[in-house]
């Protein structure tokens, strides 16, 4: 197995956080850096596609979460 290249994960690390608004959610920080190092470990190792399928996950995770949130805020059904 390839070794991290830290320096590509703390990059996109940096962006992603700064897009999402994120950068002094300590919580969401790391939870951004573990999807990093496993989307590493499963091949994703150049910046921009690190990036982007990063970028696809956490909008599918928002997507869920948000989903979970609107189904429990929902009235019941009469």
């Amino acid at each position: 197995m390839e070794r991290v290249d830290y320096g590509i994960v703390n990059a996109v690390l940096k962006t992603l956080c700064r897009e999402n608004g994120i950068e002094r959610d300590r919580q969401a920080v790391m939870q951004v850096a573990t999807l990093l190092l496993a989307l590493w470990k499963q091949g994703v190792q150049e910046q921009d596609d690190l990036a982007r399928v990063a970028r696809e996950k956490l909008a599918e995770a928002t997507s869920i979460a948000f989903d979970v949130d609107t189904e429990q805020s929902s009235p019941d059904p009469v």
